[in-house]
């Protein structure tokens, strides 16, 4: 069985990875291989992930499958055990790795999304942020910013929020990119002429959803199981 995890970055697809990881799914990501080469070849493991999204997309632009062949090789390692893609993000991971394994193995893809404030607080959180700091800036961010992710916006709210000078730099420093890097193409990528995907849309906000969210995906990973094993698949 295969897990496909789609949605931009903050709306969870660690989470539920991590969750079917505990039941036994091995986890493939797109981004390890694009990661350790982007270390090796600058010599550092130390790196923003903007810079390495940026560097992603570059060595795609030359080679479509450069990324995808690797997560291939990484799929076909862990069968015929569970495996469960957790940041599927690009059209071309969809049509080289999700579409071939699902139809062959059986499986969901499951596209998460967050309310936008919610992305907000935990991309400041995963940035480094405090929570304290991150608290005041969705403070001023809602009341006096436009809903807009946009880095001047941003440094409104934390200068508003009176962010001090030793995180100001940071909020600073992750603003920037914000703009710039493409999280990813699916936005609007029409998943329903292939209904063997199985497709699901979720949405993750409060703790207790991301719960629901996982029991949700679990059961019809038993309805699928249970109808593949009627046909005798």
């Amino acid at each position: 069985m295969i897990i496909a995890i789609t949605g931009k970055q903050g709306v969870g697809k660690t989470t539920l990875s991590n969750s079917l990881a505990a039941v036994g799914y091995r986890n493939v990501s797109f981004a390890t291989p694009m990661r350790d080469t982007f270390t090796h070849i600058f010599d550092s493991n130390s790196f923003d992930r903007e810079w390495m999204q940026a560097f992603g997309e570059s060595c795609r632009q030359v080679k479509d499958d450069i990324w995808t062949g690797k997560a291939n090789e990484a799929v076909e390692g862990y069968l015929p055990g569970n495996v469960v893609l957790d940041d599927v993000r690009y059209t071309n991971e969809v049509m080289n790795t999700v579409i071939p394994y699902v139809t062959r193995l059986g499986g969901i893809v499951v596209r998460l999304g967050a309310p936008e404030l919610t992305r907000f607080m935990r991309r400041y959180q995963n940035a480094g942020i405090s929570k304290n700091t991150a608290m005041a800036v969705e403070k001023a961010y809602s009341s006096k910013a436009p809903p807009s992710y946009a880095g001047s916006h941003l440094m409104f709210a934390a200068g508003a929020a009176g962010v001090a000078d030793e995180e100001l730099e940071r909020v600073f420093k992750w603003t920037q990119f914000q703009t710039h890097v493409s999280e990813t193409d699916l936005d609007n990528f029409d998943f329903t002429p292939y209904p063997q995907l199985n497709y699901l849309e979720l949405t993750s906000d409060v703790p207790q959803s991301t719960s629901d969210i996982f029991q949700t995906v679990m059961t019809r990973i038993d309805e699928i199981s249970n109808e593949r094993n009627k046909s005798g698949r």
